[in-house]
């Protein structure tokens, strides 16, 4: 990736997902060595005005609010990509950016799984599976396998962890490794 903020569409046209483009757009923004309080970064990266904190409200974009990008680097923190030292946050030493669009999207995919098999508390190589099991289990039902159903069988319960699995959920099947994929209405599937 260029010195862009954030991510370009996908090869095939579609937009990665929103988390993932915020993600991106947050790492892109840190300098390696840069240490910081949360609030602080959210208010630099909420002044700077980046598209991917504005939402598009009917014919504008309007920015989204400091505390609400302040927990997408929550999220960050979740992850283990922004660590905390001494009441201040950064990069984790071993993080190096990507070098294209397709790279972020799979690294983070990678770093989603393995939060999410944490959250989980299985391996980060039985998630396919687990996930996989809950989709055929719902159709067996004849259930609509969407995220909040999906969320409810695993057991994710509560309005911040609902939201930090479906961010990482987001995250994971951006990337191409990733067997599922999340449709529109928001419901999980297998790749075709």
């Amino acid at each position: 990736m260029s010195k862009r903020d954030a991510l370009a569409a996908r090869p095939d046209g579609r937009l990665y997902s929103r988390p993932t483009r915020r993600c991106v757009a947050i790492l892109n923004n840190i300098a390696p060595s840069r240490r910081f309080e949360l609030i602080e970064l959210a208010r630099e990266l909420h002044k700077k005005g980046l598209r991917e904190f504005s939402r598009n409200d009917g014919r504008i974009l309007v920015p989204i609010s400091v505390e609400r990008i302040r927990d997408y680097i929550g999220h960050l923190h979740a992850l283990g990509l922004i660590v905390e030292a001494d009441k201040r946050f950064g990069l984790v030493a071993a993080f190096r950016k990507p070098s294209s669009d397709p790279e972020w999207a799979q690294y983070l995919s990678d770093v989603a799984r393995k939060h999410l098999a944490d959250i989980l508390n299985i391996k980060a190589g039985d998630l396919p599976k687990r996930f996989e099991t809950e989709i055929r289990e719902m159709h067996g039902q004849e259930k609509v396998p969407t995220l909040s159903a999906v969320m409810g069988a695993l057991g994710i319960e509560g309005t911040r962890r609902e939201e930090l699995f479906r961010w990482s959920l987001f995250l994971y099947t951006d990337g191409d490794a990733c067997p599922i994929e999340i449709h529109r209405y928001p419901h999980i599937a297998p790749k075709a």
